[in-house]
Formats: structure tokens, C-alpha cells, sequence
């Protein structure tokens, strides 16, 4: 269970850091 935890973690904290990562994008090179 706790690797599933950790897996969601890792998921959702790459998704977040790619969502960043294109606004930042997008505002860079409008």
C-alpha cells in the first residue's frame, strides 16, 4: 500500500511541476 502511496505522490508531483513548467512556458514565449 504504501508503494501505491507513494507512486499517486510522485504522479501528482510530476503533473503539478509540469502544469508549472508550461504556464512558465506559455509566459516566457507569449
Amino acid at each position: 500500500m504504501d508503494e501505491l502511496v507513494g507512486f499517486l505522490a510522485m504522479y501528482f508531483m510530476s503533473f503539478v511541476l509540469g502544469v508549472v513548467f508550461t504556464k512558465i512556458w506559455i509566459e516566457l514565449f507569449e
